[in-house]
């Protein structure tokens, strides 16, 4: 199990490090309202395990005047949708996973194997769920539509909060996986799929999303930018991304979003107390 978690945070790390190479002591920010205080209470705490170091890499450390920038590369990973030759390119070339560079050569070569490489990868069991995004990304890039049930399925959510100074980000998966990304430029890894408070919060927060994606479109185009103080609900399907963004005030009293944050809020809570407690 060890081996497995450590795979992969390893590989969102070395994906990161591959495209923004500053390193800096991490400052210190504010999570949302409700972690003021747990993150005042361990946020300078620096005592780490290798198991802490891998699997949950609380603070990935950017210079500050790029965190902006640095926050922007992390996003991008996020959402299962990076064109097929960059995304193929940040994984190791043996095993399941090297289908993906398999699929993007034949798509250079504009090689009808590309669909038939992609498709085997849509439905192969156990893989991240960043990784089914991934591959329906590059399908409908060659004009291959999910079927409607297919197109609904939600493989993650992504909650934007706006902050002084920039955007928090919470993404959460199926898989159970989880990635929060921090206003002051530091990031949490979350790969202990076992773990069955955070595993049940997660199951939460995607049941809250499903009765969004019921009444939502997928956008057309690419992922729109975020307007100033404006926070967005991304939901992450095969048939495309679906979002609805606004003031968080407002987010938070829908009838269809509300709910989304406040599983959205309950899981980064116990997330990060969990982190800080392993960091101890």
């Amino acid at each position: 199990m060890i081996q497995h978690e450590t795979d992969h945070a390893r590989q969102w790390s070395r994906s990161v490090r591959h495209r923004y190479r500053s390193r800096s002591p991490s400052s210190r920010g504010r999570l949302w309202r409700v972690l003021d205080g747990c993150a005042r209470a361990g946020a300078h705490q620096r005592r780490r395990t290798h198991r802490d170091d891998v699997i949950l890499a609380m603070m990935i450390p950017f210079v500050s005047k790029r965190r902006s920038a640095a926050a922007d590369v992390l996003r991008e990973l996020l959402y299962g949708d990076e064109p097929l030759d960059r995304f193929a390119a940040d994984l190791d070339g043996t095993g399941v996973l090297g289908l993906f560079r398999l699929a993007a050569r034949y798509v250079d070569q504009h090689d009808p194997a590309a669909e038939e490489t992609l498709r085997e990868l849509s439905v192969t069991p156990g893989l991240d769920s960043r990784f089914y995004l991934q591959a329906w990304h590059a399908l409908r890039a060659l004009g291959v539509a999910p079927t409607p049930e297919q197109a609904k399925h939600l493989y993650g959510v992504v909650l934007d909060v706006p902050m002084k100074g920039g955007l928090e980000t919470l993404a959460a998966y199926e898989d159970r996986s989880c990635r929060y990304l921090h206003v002051a430029g530091s990031a949490l890894v979350w790969e202990d799929r076992d773990d069955p408070v955070i595993g049940s919060l997660v199951d939460q927060l995607l049941d809250a999303g499903r009765a969004v994606v019921d009444v939502l479109s997928p956008s057309d185009g690419p992922r729109p930018p975020l307007r100033p103080r404006h926070g967005r609900l991304s939901l992450l399907c095969p048939g495309g991304l679906l979002f609805g963004e606004g003031r968080m005030r407002a987010l938070r009293s829908d009838p269809l979003s509300g709910p989304v944050v406040a599983a959205g809020e309950q899981l980064l809570y116990e997330l990060v107390k969990r982190a800080l407690a392993r960091r101890r």
